[in-house]
């Protein structure tokens, strides 16, 4: 599924409650720089995720019913149920709440054209899926009419983060956790560190948001786990990654994009009953064809690919700019079309300047024989400013493919550097 943030920050700030600012010292350190032992953090009870995930859906049903039947409140029922259909997209791995959030948005802009609050909920649905020229645009008018400087600042740093732009979505995620100040703001800065190399400070703000959070919402907690989770998976830290994840599926069963790295790094370690008892928590309304692909690769079951592709295809239709990168990965493992995949790459590539982008392309370049086009792209890739070990280590490959000693023995140096890629 697709692992974006869809903006969580604005839709869980009712939970909020006190952060650690990103220049705070790390838990532990001393004023003189030097860093003493700190106990793991105690993480607060909450609420069982399982009842609140019910409760999600009933709030949907609910004011979905009220709107037909009462028409829309733009004061209440439809701020309101954009809300719930983005946690519920995001949690849940449902796709259509993020189609039906757009529409809505869509309506409310038509029917009050100079209310602000309408091209935000416009600017965000459309973020999501990935249709950024036309957000910005949103965001441009939002900004023109009044509207909230906290919630513009969080679609900009999201297709910001998306396009590729870390510096830039760095700067603004700063700014958008002073204006709207949480643990799942803070943990959103924290993966903005890490994406730009700053592991360290990463990992650090991660400690002292778990450390202060006293919130009992289950879906705030799961979240700062599930950030902290990717970040650590990315250091390679696989043992720390797992453990994360175990605790957000425990918090909330039906995280889709937790449970998803948790039965990938279970199916790694060997325990593939386990992983698919761990993607059977997934509530049944989700729709996300990667979840589909996984399972069918860990249960072989061809059915599931079928279902999987014909899904694929669906949403390449409807949204090609969103689901070009998924739908390229499945086609390099369970759809096996590797030169479908590289097609899907570049066609990512073409909105996504980002060093995972180059990484697909060059992996789907490399499965489809395409050694020319691997170093081509693994040289433009090169250019990146921030790159991560995993996409440096595909890198050498394509180098190593086409025969390009030099390259190659530059990559091989990074790899080697302490804390290479810093992600």
């Amino acid at each position: 599924m697709r692992l974006r943030l869809a903006l969580l920050a604005a839709l869980l700030a009712a939970c909020r409650q006190a952060a650690p600012s990103a220049s705070a010292p790390a838990p532990g350190a001393s004023s003189d720089g030097g860093t003493a032992p700190a106990a793991p953090p105690r993480l607060p009870p909450t609420t069982d995720g399982t009842i609140m995930a019910n409760e999600l859906v009933g709030t949907i049903d609910m004011l979905a019913e009220r709107i037909r039947r009462r028409g829309p409140d733009y004061g209440d029922s439809v701020p309101r149920l954009l809300e719930a259909y983005e946690q519920r997209a995001f949690f849940f791995g449902r796709i259509a709440d993020y189609e039906a959030a757009l529409a809505l948005a869509e309506r409310w802009v038509k029917e009050q054209p100079q209310a602000p609050e309408a091209y935000l909920a416009r600017a965000r649905a459309r973020a999501d899926l990935h249709l950024f020229e036309e957000a910005l645009a949103d965001v441009t008018r939002a900004e023109t009419l009044g509207g909230k400087q906290g919630v513009a600042k969080l679609v900009l740093a999201e297709i910001a983060e998306a396009t590729g732009d870390l510096d830039r979505a760095h700067a603004v995620r700063e700014e958008a956790d002073r204006a709207l100040p949480g643990p799942v703001s803070a943990a959103r800065l924290a993966r903005s560190f890490a994406e730009r190399g700053q592991s360290d400070q990463a990992l650090a703000l991660f400690a002292e948001t778990k450390r202060r959070m006293t919130s009992s919402s289950a879906w705030q907690l799961a979240l700062v786990l599930f950030q902290e989770g990717m970040v650590r998976e990315r250091l390679g830290q696989t043992a720390e990654a797992r453990a994360l994840y175990e605790e957000a599926h425990a918090r909330l069963p039906v995280f889709a994009a937790a449970a998803s790295h948790l039965a990938a790094l279970q199916a790694q370690a060997g325990e593939k009953e386990r992983a698919l008892a761990t993607l059977a928590a997934i509530h049944p309304l989700s729709d996300d064809p990667e979840l589909l692909a996984q399972r069918s690769e860990l249960a072989g079951d061809a059915a599931l690919v079928a279902r999987a592709r014909a899904r694929y295809l669906e949403l390449l239709a409807a949204h090609p700019a969103a689901y070009a990168a998924q739908a390229a990965r499945f086609f390099l493992g369970a759809g096996k079309e590797p030169a479908r995949a590289l097609a899907l790459a570049r066609q990512n590539l073409a909105v996504r300047k980002t060093a995972d982008a180059y990484q697909l392309a060059v992996e789907a370049a490399l499965a489809a024989g395409d050694e020319g086009a691997a170093c081509k792209l693994a040289g433009e890739g090169m250019g990146v400013k921030f790159k991560g070990k995993p996409a440096l280590a595909v890198f050498w490959r394509a180098f190593t493919a086409c025969k390009d000693g030099g390259r190659a023995a530059e990559v091989d140096a990074l790899l080697k550097k302490p804390g290479a890629g810093g992600r």
